[in-house]
């Protein structure tokens, strides 16, 4: 915890929870029946949102295989970035977008106020919640940055297990067996992603992925 409690990890983690939780504001404004204001969830969740950003900061670079704020220039793998989450949208667009539909309408983005809302939810708060923090929390327990790896992803399963349990109709299993390839698959390559070049590439997948929800929302 001596690490954690670092001035410049404290303001490291401050900024970053501050800018993470005003950028998942608009998806609480979206969100029906919220038990509070959508004020006090955004302090709450500024508050976990610190604490994560608190593990990346203080763990990651020291005991894990990361840098998280490095931006690296390189063509190469930028364009590969760019080519794969073009793939993997168009394939979640085809499989994944009409079956979420079906199984749970009350979580799809209609509208296009929705669709931007969901997306800078998704970059703000689930790239910290399944990849960057558990990275750095099971890097830290363990020492050993490919167990770290492969504990972040199955957290990333067990949350997607977890949130499949919410769907209204229960998913066939050929859309179980599709969803966790898909996830699986994702999670390996943000994690290799991060590790190469921190923060940013990983977003930018998770930005290119997302962006089918904005031409499936203009086809209907």
């Amino acid at each position: 915890m001596q690490a954690f409690a670092q001035p410049q990890v404290l303001r490291q983690a401050a900024i970053a929870a501050g800018l993470s939780a005003l950028a998942c504001v608009p998806r609480l404004y979206y969100w029906q029946d919220h038990p509070s204001s959508i004020w006090y969830l955004a302090g709450l969740l500024a508050w976990c949102l610190f604490v994560m950003w608190g593990f990346v900061f203080a763990w990651e670079k020291k005991y894990g295989a990361a840098d998280p704020l490095p931006f690296k220039r390189s063509p190469r793998v930028w364009t590969t970035i760019l080519i794969g989450g073009v793939i993997a949208a168009i394939l979640a667009a085809k499989f994944t977008a009409p079956a979420i539909r079906k199984i749970m309408p009350d979580q799809y983005p209609e509208s296009l106020g929705e669709v931007l809302a969901y997306v800078a939810f998704y970059v703000a708060l689930e790239q910290i919640f399944i990849c960057f923090a558990p990275l750095a929390f099971f890097a830290r327990l363990s020492g050993k940055p490919a167990l770290a790896a492969g504990m972040t992803v199955g957290v990333s399963l067990a949350v997607l297990w977890v949130k499949l349990g919410t769907a209204v109709v229960p998913p066939s299993t050929g859309l179980v067996i599709w969803l966790f390839a898909f996830r699986l698959a994702h999670s390996v390559a943000s994690i290799g992603l991060y590790r190469w070049g921190g923060i940013w590439p990983v977003y930018a997948l998770a930005l290119i992925i997302q962006s089918r929800l904005l031409f499936l929302n203009n086809a209907s």
